[in-house]
């Protein structure tokens, strides 16, 4: 796998991200941070930047975010407060209207935070921001619910999604593999 094309024909099979157009919110899925410093991790800023880019742009007035379900003996700050300290330090004043999603555990709860918050936030098309080997399970798992959605991929922080190497090869298999293990399981169970 890390010496033939396969690797990056699986890549791009899950990517079925689209280019930007004009939506009634941006959703950034969620993708963690670190407790101990504070900081979101690669991924979240990622998604969070391109989010950001998107809303600067003008294609959608607001975003959401996500807050992890955490115990409250656990330390760790609450996700939403690190992100929405991210945001202000990249837009400042002109940041966006934010709705946080509270204990979010898994794309699967953002997504049912999304289909009951639509009606009443008069919400019709939504962007997702997530990674792009998460791209396909995202989506399917939003039209699933009934939400009007596509995907504008965010960069990639972890490979080359070229993959021109075995190295760039290798650092993708973790990913490509569970977003697999992730629609596989999403066909069984339902």
């Amino acid at each position: 796998v890390l010496f033939s094309p396969a690797m990056k024909w699986s890549f791009e099979s899950l990517d079925v991200s689209e280019a930007p157009r004009k939506a009634d919110v941006i959703v950034v899925l969620g993708a963690g941070f670190y407790c101990g410093s504070s900081q979101l991790s690669g991924i979240s800023v990622a998604r969070t930047t391109k989010a950001l880019s998107l809303f600067r742009d003008g294609y959608a007035p607001e975003m959401t975010i996500s807050d992890n379900l955490r115990s409250p003996s656990s330390g760790c700050p609450s996700q939403a407060k690190v992100t929405e300290s991210f945001i202000k330090s990249m837009l400042g004043e002109d940041a966006p209207a934010v709705v946080t999603l509270s204990n979010m555990r898994s794309t699967q709860s953002e997504v049912e935070a999304i289909s009951e918050l639509k009606a009443s936030k008069r919400w019709k098309t939504v962007m997702v921001v997530t990674s792009p080997t998460h791209s396909r399970r995202a989506v399917d798992m939003f039209r699933s619910a009934g939400v009007d959605a596509f995907v504008v991929a965010a960069d990639e922080p972890y490979f080359d999604t070229e993959m021109r190497t075995p190295g760039d090869r290798a650092k993708a298999l973790a990913p490509v593999l569970r977003e697999f293990a992730g629609l596989a399981k999403r066909w069984l169970t339902e």
